[in-house]
């Protein structure tokens, strides 16, 4: 659930709901199929703007290096019309524990087929760190992380700094809470927002 405390893309004030289901099924030691899609509910929860299906397929090369090709079609509404985005993609990951947390530099690279709107070459390069805090029985994960991306002919397009904690309740259930600063670059103009989300994880 997002709530944009000031922004010029939602009103002041709009309650989101993104409803996120993942299936994960491993076929060898180093490699891993996964399903997800995702809705996204916004004008105070009211109305359907956003879904996406993905399937990904991970590759460990080794504990420190995954590589993940995948596709993921989208549809967004834009003015009562719901507008399809074709998008074959791939994720080279590195990752690095020290003895203060673990880092992670994920680049993703996708080509984006639009339906109105020029296709178009994509680069997400997102940095995150996650360390470990001990309270009571409770083992909590903070965490900061900055995601840029980088679109053909536009160049820097958006930019998503966040930081946040995961909080485990129950082995098959968590929450996250985190602050997310976004930069978003729409129309030539630049919009600044600051949103407060949870995300309800359950697993089983």
């Amino acid at each position: 659930m997002s709530l944009p405390l000031w922004s010029y893309v939602n009103q002041n004030g709009d309650v989101q709901l993104w409803i996120g289901e993942d299936v994960h099924k491993k076929i060898a030691p180093s490699c891993t199929l996964k399903l997800s899609n995702e809705w996204r509910f916004g004008d105070d929860l009211s109305k359907l703007y956003f879904f996406y299906l993905q399937g990904l397929c991970s590759i460990a090369l080794n504990p420190s290096c995954e590589i993940t090709p995948g596709y993921r079609q989208i549809w967004h509404l834009r003015d009562s019309n719901w507008d399809l985005t074709y998008e074959p993609l791939i994720n080279v990951t590195f990752a690095k524990k020290k003895g203060f947390g673990e880092f992670q530099f994920r680049n993703r690279i996708s080509y984006l087929f639009r339906e109105n709107e020029p296709d178009a070459w994509l680069y997400r390069a997102r940095f995150r760190w996650a360390g470990t805090w001990k309270l009571g029985s409770m083992q909590l994960e903070p965490y900061i992380s900055n995601e840029f991306f980088f679109l053909a002919h536009r160049g820097f397009s958006q930019d998503r700094i966040a930081a946040g904690i995961i909080i485990p309740f129950f082995s098959c259930f968590r929450t996250d809470l985190y602050y997310m600063i976004r930069l978003l670059e729409t129309n030539e103009k630049w919009i600044y927002q600051q949103i407060l989300g949870t995300w309800l994880n359950l697993h089983f």
